[in-house]
């Protein structure tokens, strides 16, 4: 089943240029919450509490191809861990890195420059425990989904706008010396970004499946 599907994507591929873009944005966060909700362990009972988060920046990169002409785009794209913080005691601070699948459609042919876009992917959290309590000997960090929706609008000289909700699931397991304890954490975020495509045609080499 493998070979087969490596097989009907190369044949894709193979039948026609690709016309594929590179996609770079930057966007400002200007409304964010983490959510920590307490699970299994014994030092702190089953719970959520909300914070707040500093305003941030988010770096992504996309590679994109066209899969419906003037309609459907599709593709694969990755955020840079840029670090940010909740409002908790003096502050913690934390990253995401998620890496993701993208769909993106024009769907009003008079409005061509209008789009929305779909990511979902996989998310990687790190935090910064240089400050916690010396007595956590460990941090064990579970990994979770990735979404976010975004509406923007294309310029025809390549630059673009959104604006983008995007949600990071994740989770740790922490252990002192004689507890444990479990926390699923869930960061989202509001924010407005704008991005600069580069176009061009993506050169397949020849590729030989042997099933």
């Amino acid at each position: 089943m493998k070979k087969m599907v490596l097989a009907v994507i190369a044949v894709i591929l193979m039948s026609a240029p690709v016309f594929a873009e590179f996609n770079l944005r930057t966007s400002l966060d200007i409304a964010g919450d983490y959510k920590i909700k307490t699970g299994k362990g014994n030092i702190n009972a089953p719970g959520s509490e909300n914070y707040d988060t500093s305003v941030s920046v988010t770096l992504s990169g996309e590679y994109i191809v066209p899969a419906i002409e003037n309609y459907l785009k599709v593709g694969c794209g990755f955020e840079l861990p840029v670090p940010r913080r909740y409002y908790r005691d003096d502050g913690y601070t934390f990253w995401h890195m998620p890496v993701y699948l993208s769909a993106q459609t024009n769907p009003i042919l008079r409005l061509p420059e209008l789009f929305f876009r779909l990511n979902l992917g996989y998310n990687l959290l790190f935090l910064d425990t240089m400050h916690w309590d010396s007595s956590y000997i460990s941090v064990n960090y579970k990994r979770g989904l990735y979404y976010s929706f975004s509406a923007g609008w294309e310029f025809p000289f390549g630059l673009f706008v959104d604006a983008t909700y995007a949600v990071y699931n994740s989770g740790i397991e922490y252990k002192h010396l004689y507890f444990s304890q479990t926390a699923d954490i869930t960061y989202s975020r509001a924010g407005i970004g704008v991005g600069y495509k580069f176009k061009g045609h993506l050169n397949i080499p020849n590729i030989n499946i042997i099933m």
